[in-house]
Formats: structure tokens, C-alpha cells, sequence
């Protein structure tokens, strides 16, 4: 909520707190027989966090002056993931709380927020429930590798790097850019960036460990991690992305993904 209270602040945005509840899902036992959750139950669980969370969000509204509305859906029949995507369509940019492997936070994990960003096909800026620092960015990296996705997310950044007072565009172990041009890892994007008053540096980083954990120790001394989020062919990688995946399981801060 930090991250949407700056957002608001600085573009005068209009905040929709999402709070969806989940439709009750019954796992049959042996033989097709006995039910493990109780629907009235859940219903309760659900409807008590909404009381909690519904004046609390309105409270920070009326607090900072901002425009915004509370929205409580259920999913009827679908995933808590699939109706945040539905709504996220409509939005300019779609934040979601992470909870860290092994952490006790109700927060989007690792497989939801994965998802969203894979479908919602709007910029998603996932700030872990750890992260208690409020969202002004003045130093960020770009993970780049060239691709597609990289591309998007740059520009998809663009709005939330006015403040910047330097973007570092690190690329981890370069080839695909340099096989297909003659230019440099960095260039053509650093001189976009610098087309929209976003002051840049290259940063090649050669390494033999993952390239995810490369951008999250690069990250950590720094406001906003951008990557582009991509799949390889195995099952999990086509949803999450090796990096992708990589990046949220160690965060540490904000980081924003598109796809």
C-alpha cells in the first residue's frame, strides 16, 4: 500500500484496493468420500479479513486525501489469480503484496504473482511484505538481455522513473544483443532511455551463478528492479521464466515485470 500511497501522491492516480474471495474449493478423500473444508467456515475467514482490511485501506485514503474505491469480489468458480487478472486488464498498473518463501503473510507467492504477470498483460510491481521503505525511486536497474520482453518492461518503467537519478541498465553474461548487432550490450536502450531524460550507465556483469541472483545482489542497493518476464520449455519455466522465477524467490525489494 506504501507503493500505491507514493504513486497516487506523485500522478494523482485512482487506487483500487482488490479484495477478492475465493470460491470454495472441496478435495474428496478415499474412494470419493468426506469434504476438507467447510464453506460456511471459509466464508466467515474471508468476510472477517475484509472487515479488517476494507476500513484500513479507506483509513490511508482518507489520510493522504486520495482518490480511490474499495472493491470486494468474489471469484465465482475461478482463481484468486485468474480475477485479479480480470480486473488488472483495466489498469494502468497492477501492485501486488509477496510473501517470501517460507514466510507466514497471506501475500501473493511465488506461482501467483508468476501468473498475474504472465496474463494480465499490464506492468506488475510486486513489493515484498518485508519491504517496509517507502516507494521513491531515485536509483534502478534494468535487467536487459535484448529480448522482446526486456523492451517492454523498459518502457513500461518509463513513468516511474521521472525522479531517477540514474538507471542502470545491467546486462548479465551478454550474447543475444551483440550476436545481432555490432553495437555494444546497452546501447540502443541507454540512448532511448536518455531520449526521455532518464540519466543511464551500462553495467556488464559476467558471472557463474544465475543471472536472477546476479540482478537481485545488483538490486539490493537499489529503489526498483525491472525485468521482463519469460518462459523457457520446461512446464514451470513456461509460467515463471528461470530468471523470473529466480528473482522472486530472493526478493528483497521492489521489483516491476512485464511480459
Amino acid at each position: 500500500m506504501r507503493a500505491a500511497v507514493t504513486l497516487s501522491q506523485r500522478y494523482d492516480c485512482h487506487i483500487i484496493g482488490l479484495f477478492v474471495v475465493p470460491s470454495v474449493t472441496f478435495y474428496s478423500g478415499p474412494m470419493g468420500l468426506g469434504a476438507s473444508v467447510k464453506p460456511i467456515s471459509a466464508g466467515t475467514y474471508f468476510a472477517k479479513r475484509a472487515e479488517i482490511a476494507k476500513p484500513a485501506f479507506e483509513k490511508i485514503l482518507s489520510k493522504h486525501k486520495l482518490r480511490g474505491e474499495w472493491k470486494q469480489v468474489d471469484s465465482h468458480g475461478k482463481t484468486i489469480p485468474d480475477t485479479i487478472t480480470q480486473y488488472g486488464h483495466a489498469a494502468d498498473l497492477v501492485i501486488i503484496g509477496h510473501r517470501n518463501p517460507g514466510g507466514g503473510h497471506v501475500d501473493a507467492d511465488v506461482e501467483t504473482s508468476a501468473y498475474i504477470v504472465k496474463a494480465v498483460g499490464r506492468p506488475v510491481l510486486v513489493v515484498p511484505h518485508s519491504n517496509r521503505k517507502k516507494f521513491v525511486v531515485k536509483r534502478a536497474i534494468l535487467g536487459w538481455d535484448g529480448s522482446r520482453e526486456a523492451s517492454r518492461a523498459a518502457f513500461d518503467a518509463i513513468p516511474l522513473l521521472h525522479d531517477v537519478q540514474k538507471l542502470t541498465v545491467t546486462c548479465v553474461n551478454p550474447r543475444l544483443e551483440s550476436d545481432v548487432s555490432n553495437q555494444a550490450p546497452g546501447q540502443k536502450i541507454s540512448a532511448a532511455m536518455n531520449y526521455h531524460a532518464i540519466p543511464t550507465e551500462i553495467d556488464i556483469l559476467k558471472t557463474h551463478n544465475k543471472i536472477g541472483l546476479a540482478l537481485v545482489k545488483k538490486a539490493s542497493a537499489s529503489d526498483l528492479l525491472i525485468i521482463g518476464a519469460y518462459g523457457h520449455s520446461r512446464l514451470r519455466e513456461t509460467i515463471l521464466g528461470g530468471v523470473t522465477e529466480t528473482v522472486l524467490n530472493n526478493l528483497s525489494g521492489p521489483v516491476l515485470l512485464s511480459n
